[in-house]
């Protein structure tokens, strides 16, 4: 705070949820545990240090975390500039990754950024779609007239789930 002035809490850049079960089985872990990374901030720490969408965060410097909430409330413990080590779960392996916290930017987008696995796409109307394709799942926003139709105004749509391939392959879902 005395070198800058203000708190400069540290900020990994991602987007999280719960690994429930069927998120647990679809990758291929035996119990749900960790968290789930959802998106990843375009300039934010993560994307520096090879993270992806579709990544369980199971621990922070030798911390499990299951909760959104752990991994949140440590992180922001920390200063920006200090190294935190993650085990990670990705494609059936642990592996471990090195992040260096940034400071939360107010001007920092929190766009999720596609990576080698995922894929964004815009149609004619400028709407952006996400493909996870290693889970085989494709969402989308909505239009203004689906957002009316629902009454909702912030949701996206489940635009495709492909269970067949992987799931079917491991006899979460028998032909």
């Amino acid at each position: 705070m005395i070198a800058h002035g203000k708190v400069s809490r540290g900020y990994i850049g991602i987007n999280i949820g719960e690994v429930d079960n069927a998120i647990a089985k679809s990758l291929g872990m035996d119990t749900p545990k960790g968290i789930i990374i959802q998106g990843i901030v375009e300039g934010g720490a993560a994307s520096q240090a090879d993270l992806k969408a579709g990544d369980i965060i199971l621990e922070i410097d030798g911390r499990e975390v299951n909760r959104p909430n752990e991994l949140q409330s440590y992180v922001a413990s920390l200063t920006a500039g200090t190294t935190v080590k993650l085990k990670v779960f990705r494609d059936g392996k642990n592996i471990e990754r090195n992040v260096t916290l940034k400071a939360r930017d107010e001007e920092t987008k929190t766009e999720p950024v596609s990576d080698k696995g995922n894929s964004k796409e815009k149609n004619e109307e400028g709407l952006t779609s996400a493909s996870f394709d290693n889970i085989g799942l494709t969402i989308k926003n909505l239009t203004e007239k689906d957002k009316s139709e629902f009454n909702v105004s912030r949701v996206f749509l489940l635009h495709r789930l492909n269970l067949s391939a992987k799931l079917r392959t491991r006899n979460y879902f028998p032909d």
